[in-house]
């Protein structure tokens, strides 16, 4: 690999905070080679400045002027105040002559979800309401902003005479397995009561269907993993499933961890591509649960566990980064809204979990998604016939930042079965788009 470009950040404020951040915008962002200094005398001769300072020290630098939030060690209340800077909105205006507010601040906010860390309202499953946040208020949740602010940023520096490197456009597709298969391995019990209740509800659509799978006159609805596998293989991206491997629940209903043909199916899907734990909606709550879960999983596929994404969506920051980091999984795609699409943490760019509470950057990588079909379908209460008129919009803005699009689908919506009708087209209408360039 070629060497990165260096730029060197002339920093007033040593913390902890702004390390963090200067290394995620120019560093994973932008690709630099972020080298900072805290002293005029170890800047370096021919390498471009930014100078975040209340002067510029550098004549030919990008001046950015700090506010306070960097600087601080509590979680308070920020005040703010919006107003466009390039059309987008920003906030912590400070007056620095190239960007007219703290970048570094109003990024660091976004990012690490700090008012997640405040008191907030929660929805029915206890999860942050995307009511409650600034993105939501100020109408750019479906933004990825601080990628948009740095594409502006990457113009000023051209203009300075910097020559910012360029990153390439990446695509991540990312299955949910809440329930591998439609009638299969679900156990005497719950298959009984299954057909009786199709008897008692005089759906023979349904009882003729779950007959001829379990006598094996047709394939199960839900089994579409060589479905997605042949399309990545057509496209060439990346995929993660991630599998329940859930005690029985109210909320957790897959097909039991101990089945030898589900326990097959992980094994084969792993030999194609990564998969990870899908924490139930129970382990929220036990982190014992958690645990075992992931132990499940490790003892299936052989290997340590290292991708994670909670069923139902259902994360707490920093608690549930934490316990994920307790059972070594470093890698984690829950951060986005059930309810809205969009960018929960105002980026479409990977990025380290920093640890408000203890002022700390972890290991723990999150992977903001930003397109859900169950978003659309149950919460927007919308048609496959209109699903993409709402995907491309997110699509594009990730393509126009060069950034990293991770959408999020489930094994059984690619069924085209039930109320998963005209689904399958949109997944393929949404991958044909994303590749047609």
């Amino acid at each position: 690999m070629p060497e990165k470009k260096h730029i060197q950040i002339f920093s007033e404020v040593q913390t902890s905070r702004f390390k963090y951040i200067a290394n995620f915008l120019f560093g994973d962002i932008l690709q630099y080679a972020v080298d900072i200094v805290y002293h005029e005398n170890d800047l370096k001769d021919g390498v471009f400045t930014i100078c975040y300072s209340h002067r510029a020290v550098v004549e030919k630098s990008i001046h950015i002027q700090p506010a306070a939030l960097l600087k601080e060690r509590i979680i308070e209340k920020q005040e703010m105040t919006f107003f466009k800077w390039k059309e987008l909105p920003v906030f912590f205006g400070t007056g620095g002559r190239d960007i007219p507010f703290d970048l570094f601040s109003a990024a660091f906010y976004l990012v690490t979800r700090y008012e997640e860390y405040l008191p907030h309202g929660k929805d029915k499953h206890g999860r942050f309401k995307p009511e409650e946040s600034i993105a939501f208020r100020e109408s750019f949740l479906n933004l990825p902003l601080i990628d948009m602010w740095m594409q502006e940023v990457t113009n000023v520096l051209r203009k300075k005479g910097g020559a910012p490197p360029i990153r390439k456009f990446r695509y991540l597709n990312t299955i949910d397995v809440d329930n591998a298969y439609a009638f299969m391995e679900k156990g005497l019990l719950r298959s009984t009561g299954a057909i009786l209740r199709s008897v008692i509800q005089l759906n023979f659509s349904d009882l003729t269907d779950r007959l001829k799978t379990l006598i094996g006159q047709r394939s199960d609805p839900f089994n579409t993993f060589d479905f997605v596998l042949k399309k990545a293989e057509k496209y060439g991206f990346k995929s993660v499933f991630f599998f329940l491997l859930a005690n029985y629940g109210v909320n957790d209903k897959n097909v039991p961890h101990t089945s030898r043909k589900f326990r097959s199916l992980i094994k084969s899907v792993n030999d194609y591509c990564k998969v990870g734990i899908h924490p139930s909606y129970a382990s929220t709550d036990d982190p014992e649960l958690l645990q075992m879960e992931a132990n499940r999983l490790k003892e299936i596929i052989h290997m340590p566990v290292a991708d994670s994404r909670q069923h139902f969506l259902k994360i707490e920051i920093p608690r549930s980064y934490r316990e994920l980091l307790e059972i070594e999984v470093y890698n984690d795609y829950s951060m986005g809204y059930a309810s809205e699409l969009g960018f929960r943490a105002s980026t479409c760019t990977p990025f380290l979990f920093f640890d408000l509470e203890q002022n700390r950057q972890t290991r723990l990588r999150v992977y903001p998604y930003s397109l859900m079909e169950a978003t659309l379908k149950y919460y927007m209460g919308k048609n496959p016939e209109d699903a993409m008129n709402y995907f491309k919009p997110i699509i594009d803005r990730v393509k126009n930042v060069n950034g990293f699009l991770c959408t999020l689908w489930h094994n059984d919506s690619l069924s085209d079965y039930g109320e998963w009708k005209g689904w399958r087209k949109v997944y393929e209408d949404m991958l044909e788009y994303i590749y047609e360039d």
